[in-house]
């Protein structure tokens, strides 16, 4: 029996005040699964993922678990969505330990305390510099301290905004093994925005191709590897 569908946009179009950056966008999530969403630099797959968290004005629909997703980015994190954007979005003068206390704020002192233990033996690096602030971590680290505070509260689905950015490439390897962990452990669905074309398509279940900000091309992550318009669509070619 197929997975039930956890998040689906219907027709959404998304913008910044100008002229719309994405437009009639149709995608769907369901519960567990990894989609990624690929694309030349400019496509627009950042505000697919503002849009979605409600950081930028959209039209169309946004639905979870069946009904319409509404509200500020907080209210929307309160439905279970986590959202890792590009650049971390880690407390950089919070200490590591201070950020994930942060992020389980929505869990009981009890079970904060225990998920915060549980990030730590997911992340034994994180351990070792708990009392080190966030922004004096190396970027593999920062990668990791930015998942373990997004995943701490227990959310269904979490955006991922290129996780590779900036990292070297065993470092990359390592965080989207964490990935395929997290996601086979604890069942988190994933919608991942990424340049790695071959890192994220051997991680997911299906991909979108967005160009020119509407998707051009979707369907099972592993017919699309090896594709010659995949490529050319993130070639920019």
């Amino acid at each position: 029996m197929s997975a039930a569908t956890l998040l689906e946009l219907s027709g959404l179009s998304a913008g910044y005040g100008g002229p719309d950056v994405v437009h009639d966008i149709d995608l769907s999530v369901s519960e567990g699964e990894i989609v990624t969403l690929l694309g030349a630099n400019g496509a627009g797959k950042t505000t697919v993922l503002r849009a979605i968290s409600g950081a930028v004005r959209s039209t169309g629909t946004v639905s979870w678990a069946g009904s319409p997703l509404r509200g500020r980015p907080d209210e929307r994190a309160r439905s279970g969505l986590g959202h890792v954007p590009q650049g971390r979005g880690t407390l950089t003068q919070l200490t590591v330990a201070e950020n994930l206390w942060v992020g389980g704020a929505r869990l009981g002192p009890r079970r904060r305390r225990e998920a915060v233990d549980s990030w730590f033996e997911t992340f034994p690096r994180l351990r070792e510099r708990a009392e080190q602030t966030a922004g004096n971590l190396s970027g593999g680290e920062q990668q990791m301290l930015a998942l373990a505070r997004a995943l701490i509260s227990e959310p269904r689905l979490v955006l991922l905004d290129e996780p590779s950015l900036g990292l070297a490439p065993l470092i990359t390897q390592e965080v989207f093994e964490r990935l395929r962990e997290i996601n086979a452990r604890l069942g988190t669905a994933l919608l991942v925005v990424e340049q790695n074309a071959a890192a994220s398509l051997a991680l997911a279940d299906r991909a979108y191709v967005l160009g020119s900000g509407h998707i051009i091309r979707h369907g099972a992550a592993d017919e699309l590897i090896d594709d010659d318009e995949l490529r050319r669509a993130y070639l920019g070619a």
